[in-house]
């Protein structure tokens, strides 16, 4: 598998609770971080996508260890990506956020 950095072209994988697996989509990740800013009444139209680009970043991160280790085919599973997301939030002073997030 050829490295996850973040010039990347591999996509990362996201594995549904149903098991399929498809490529992480920025777009619908930023459009749900939109829908939480909007349920805590903030407004902040960059913060999406500085979240989705720290949450890509991270997620490399994790796959690239799990290559590291010998995993073929690494993919995160939805659950694990809503962890990420969370934790960027957190991380930059966003807790509400965080926690609209989730819910």
């Amino acid at each position: 598998m050829a490295p996850l950095g973040p010039e990347s072209q591999t996509p990362i994988l996201i594995q549904s609770r149903g098991g399929q697996r498809t490529p992480l989509d920025g777009a619908r990740l930023e459009e749900s971080l939109h829908l939480a800013l909007h349920s805590v009444s903030l407004s902040d139209a960059m913060l999406p996508g500085e979240v989705v680009s720290v949450v890509r970043l991270a997620a490399r991160n994790r796959l690239e260890r799990r290559v590291a280790q010998g995993e073929a085919q690494p993919f995160l599973t939805v659950d694990a990506l809503g962890e990420l997301v969370e934790e960027a939030l957190m991380q930059m002073g966003h807790v509400a956020l965080a926690r609209a997030y989730i819910l």
